[in-house]
């Protein structure tokens, strides 16, 4: 358990090294990642939510 606890920590520790490396050596970059990934999520979370109305909205009760 705390191979894996150690494991977590150096991985995020390494992950944020990497990151600010990356950040401080192509500012622009990393803003432009962030921007698409942020355009992205909304453009999922804008389907997700007409496809969710469309199918709420179309189902009529059935006769029997």
């Amino acid at each position: 358990m705390f191979k894996t606890l150690g494991a977590v920590v150096g991985g995020l520790f390494v992950g944020a090294v990497v990151m600010e490396v990356i950040h401080r050596k192509y500012p622009n970059s990393l803003e432009k990642f962030y921007s698409a990934a942020g355009d992205l999520a909304g453009g999922m979370k804008d389907g997700f939510k007409e496809g969710y109305q469309s199918m709420t909205q179309s189902e009529e009760p059935v006769e029997a």
